[in-house]
């Protein structure tokens, strides 16, 4: 999965800052998936705001972190947003900009899973 947007936004001490993507042109020719192409650069770690379940047609917002493990000088954390089809990246220097980053999404979040429930309980026949 290549990304193609040569800017990306960063979180940094309460500041938002437009960056060169560190993931651009990035392109792992056999990746299967993301966390396939990010080997190397990001290492996803089990912080997701979500669903713990997810249903084959979730529409919900979803956000996936993963922490720097290379050696040049990039963010700390990737957020990796995934919504209504569209993935986005986000960057957070510091781990309180990347607290910040999910504060600031939970209550999407939180919608997107109640709207999916609501959109779910709509669908049954009592």
């Amino acid at each position: 999965m290549q990304q193609t947007n040569e800017k990306a936004w960063m979180r940094h001490r309460g500041k938002w800052f437009e960056i060169a993507n560190p993931l651009y042109g990035l392109n792992a020719p056999d990746a299967e998936n993301r966390r396939q192409s990010l080997q190397g650069e990001y290492r996803r770690r089990w912080w997701t705001v979500g669903p713990t379940f997810l249903y084959p047609d979730y529409s919900g917002i979803l956000l996936y972190t993963y922490a720097y493990e290379g050696r040049r000088n990039l963010p700390a954390y990737m957020i990796w947003i995934y919504a209504m089809g569209q993935d986005i990246a986000v960057y957070a220097r510091e781990f309180p900009d990347l607290l910040d980053v999910l504060n600031s999404f939970t209550s999407l979040v939180l919608i997107g899973i109640f709207v999916d429930i609501y959109r779910r309980g709509q669908e049954v026949e009592w």
